[in-house]
């Protein structure tokens, strides 16, 4: 059975959240600094300018060796946020000792050159380029509703590059040896490996390598909620594109574990090749460039969203040809052949059963609270015995029952898009 999270005190004031995986082979791994924008200071991209410079060489690896490194695992990388700088893991089991080695040699023995330090200040220039524009554009919301937060990511962690320009090498080793410490520092792991095996690997090549911060405070006021516009505005890329995304946002909570085991199915068929959102916008009539159906919780809701980049001139189109679907979806649902056909696939799926420590590492407090959790084999079990009536039926609640909402945002006038009433009309007749 795979088992709840434990937390537990390791050396120096850290943090492991833990938890055994006897699903598979499989091993994730996250470890975690509360020191993301809001501790920038008065140097706005400090921090996350940091996360980059940690990958820019040590005194045992160059930047290359480093970057080859990290592609031994199935995946590695590092984040910034508001709140946080993190590094996530996924890999074979035997490679863990291997993965906190790598984690902790960046995280003790970055040099901060600064050569390299302006080579990668001309790195994040050009992330700040690819998210700005300058082009006047309007974003349009119907229906709009707030259910979830949006990270301020654009206009706060990469800063600006008069912010950057200031940024010294010592500014960086400052910040590292202020949070990049034990008592600032929580892992989080699922792995077949045993506790005390974990508990010992992480104090001796991880924990031991780090210095601790008896004076750090980490309180603070910070805005982690802006407005749907602001930051969109900050994505922004292409004069000539738009972005359009129709949310169709129904009564479950997240915690309902075994609707959204279930819903998975239904996520499966929308984002398939040759049927779902590419069949009937991309494949067959060419609408969008993009177009990806994806699936977020909240704490009463959840929300379908269906997201597509395209020609400005396409929206309508695109809202029209939704709003068909979604009707049709709702009546017929999936056939057996699709469902044989995702089936054929879930052993890809298989391994996602773990509950990952990257994915619910904010809810892991309402986890190990709940009663209704199931383990990864009985929701496998479930999902691959589902009757078609079954899912079928679900596939209606969710789509005959939602409220939908829609966001519009790119250089077109308000104008030249139906109106909030026929889009209401066509999204909304059966509510």
């Amino acid at each position: 059975m795979l088992n709840k999270y434990k937390k537990i005190k390791l050396n120096s004031g850290a943090t492991l959240y833990y938890r055994k995986n006897d699903i598979n082979t499989a091993t994730k791994v996250r470890v975690e600094f509360k020191c993301g924008a809001q501790h920038d200071g008065s140097k706005p991209g400090l921090a996350h300018l940091c996360e980059h410079m940690l990958f820019a060489g040590t005194s045992k690896h160059s930047k290359e060796e480093i970057a080859k490194i990290g592609t031994n695992f199935g995946y590695s990388n590092a984040f910034t946020s508001s709140l946080l700088i993190g590094f996530v893991g996924d890999m074979v089991t035997k490679q863990l000792p291997m993965y906190i080695d790598y984690v902790a040699e960046l995280l003790s023995d970055s040099l901060f050159d600064k050569k390299m330090l302006e080579e990668e200040k001309q790195i994040v220039f050009q992330e700040i380029k690819g998210c700005t524009d300058d082009h006047q554009f309007l974003a349009f919301n119907f229906n709009e509703y707030a259910l979830t937060e949006l990270p301020v990511y654009f206009n706060t962690v990469l800063g600006s590059e008069k912010s950057l320009e200031t940024i010294t090498s010592n500014d960086l080793k400052k910040f590292a040896k202020k949070y990049f410490v034990a008592n600032n520092c929580k892992v989080y792991i699922c792995s077949p490996v045993g506790l005390n095996k974990v508990k010992n690997i992480l104090n001796k090549q991880l924990i031991a390598k780090l210095s601790t911060n008896p004076s750090l405070k980490l309180d603070g006021k910070f805005y982690t909620k802006i407005k749907n516009v602001k930051f969109l505005k900050n994505r922004f890329e292409d004069i000539n594109k738009c972005y359009t995304t129709v949310n169709i946002v129904f009564d479950k909570p997240w915690t309902d574990f075994s609707f959204y085991n279930k819903l998975s199915l239904l996520m499966y068929a929308i984002n398939m090749d040759g049927y779902g959102l590419n069949k009937l916008l991309r494949l067959d009539n060419n609408l969008v460039y993009y177009a990806v159906g994806e699936c977020v919780y909240t704490e009463r809701n959840g929300v379908l969203k269906i997201r597509t980049e395209s020609n400005k001139n396409n929206v309508n189109q695109i809202l029209r040809a939704l709003a068909d679907w979604v009707k049709t979806f709702a009546q017929n649902g999936i056939d057996q052949a699709t469902i044989d056909l995702i089936h054929s696939r879930q052993h890809f799926d298989h391994a996602m059963q773990i509950i990952s420590p990257n994915n619910y590492v904010n809810k892991l407090l309402s986890w190990e609270k709940s009663d209704r959790l199931i383990s990864g084999k009985l929701q496998y079990k479930e999902r691959m015995t589902m009757p078609l009536d079954e899912l079928n039926a679900m596939i209606n609640e969710v789509f005959s029952r939602a409220k939908y909402s829609c966001t519009v945002y790119g250089d077109i006038k308000k104008e030249e898009l139906i109106s909030e009433k026929e889009f209401n009309k066509l999204f909304n007749s059966n509510n």
